[in-house]
């Protein structure tokens, strides 16, 4: 398996994950191999809810602590 097609592999996994078993996930992932570190990138992780909330200082507080 070439170094691309594990990162591909990692980024479907993770996103498969969230989704399962968090009931939520993000639209898009993107898995990075460098050296013995792996670094997931995951673009639209937040709700509609939290999407909302973000666009003020409270909201934004609320957010953060759910996370």
């Amino acid at each position: 398996m070439t170094k691309g097609q594990m990162e591909a592999e990692i980024s479907k996994v993770l996103v498969s994950f969230e989704k399962e078993y968090l009931g939520r996930g993000p639209v898009e992932g993107k898995a990075y191999i460098v050296q013995d570190i792996v670094l997931m990138r995951v673009k639209r992780v937040l709700t509609a809810a939290e999407i909302h909330l973000r666009k003020d200082e409270e909201g934004i507080q609320l957010v953060k602590q759910l996370v």
